[in-house]
């Protein structure tokens, strides 16, 4: 797979802090081919390291967040992970996306 969507999420980022939105990045530690590669592809499209989190940085925040945007691998936003034992994914860490 080759990434593609990162520049088009790049001008949405800026189209909506433009307008005063709160745009946040939580970035699962195996997101994508390495570790840290989700973290080098939002880089190349210039959003700002700023705004980028790591899930055990950002998963507290997600009670208070309006709206989650999920782009990738959905196991990595599976509540299985935490509720269901007998899943594959039993015990993976998640992003608490459902949680907002």
């Amino acid at each position: 797979a080759v990434a593609h969507a990162q520049h088009a999420v790049a001008d949405l980022t800026s189209k909506l802090r433009a307008r005063g939105t709160n745009v946040r990045f939580a970035i699962h530690p195996v997101a994508g081919r390495l570790p840290g590669h989700m973290n080098v592809l939002l880089a190349e499209a210039s959003v700002p390291y700023d705004i980028t989190f790591a899930m055990d940085d950002i998963n507290q925040d997600f009670p208070e967040t309006d709206l989650a945007l999920v782009l990738g691998a959905n196991d990595t936003v599976n509540p299985a992970a935490q509720t269901d034992p007998n899943s594959p994914i039993a015990g993976m860490p998640v992003l608490e996306v459902w949680k907002a």
